[in-house]
């Protein structure tokens, strides 16, 4: 059963979000994190509250014990929990939030015509089904 205090809301169209879920995925050995694909119900019931638009989705969201964190601060929050050398990257949070947010957004902006799209989220399918609500 999925973990629903520490939840991880991503764009399941994005070639780059797809990427980030299996890097996770990879390294979360306890199964601390359950993911939803913003395209999903539970998705939708996640972002919709907070007044953000299902097709205009520029961030990941993660959610722990229901506070919201978002862009570059909820990249922290994920790999702080992460195992070493991985949990090395919450080192990020050394440089102030609004230049990591600069940074994260250039690259949100940009991510389909980086890393591609997908028509469906592949990682809802195989061993990983049971991450995903």
């Amino acid at each position: 059963m999925p973990n629903k205090d520490k939840l991880i809301v991503f764009d399941g169209k994005c070639g780059l979000c797809h990427a980030w879920v299996k890097f996770v995925i990879r390294y979360d050995r306890h199964r601390v994190f359950s993911f939803a694909s913003m395209q999903s119900l539970k998705g939708q019931a996640v972002v919709k509250p907070l007044g953000m638009a299902p097709d205009g989705f520029e961030t990941m969201l993660y959610v722990e014990n229901e506070l919201v964190y978002i862009k570059s601060k909820a990249f922290i929050k994920v790999v702080r929990q992460l195992p070493f050398p991985v949990n090395g990257l919450s080192m990020l949070a050394l440089i102030p939030g609004p230049l990591r947010d600069f940074v994260y957004d250039r690259i949100a902006r940009n991510r389909y015509r980086i890393f591609g799209t997908r028509d469906e989220c592949l990682l809802t399918k195989g061993d990983w089904r049971d991450r995903f609500l």
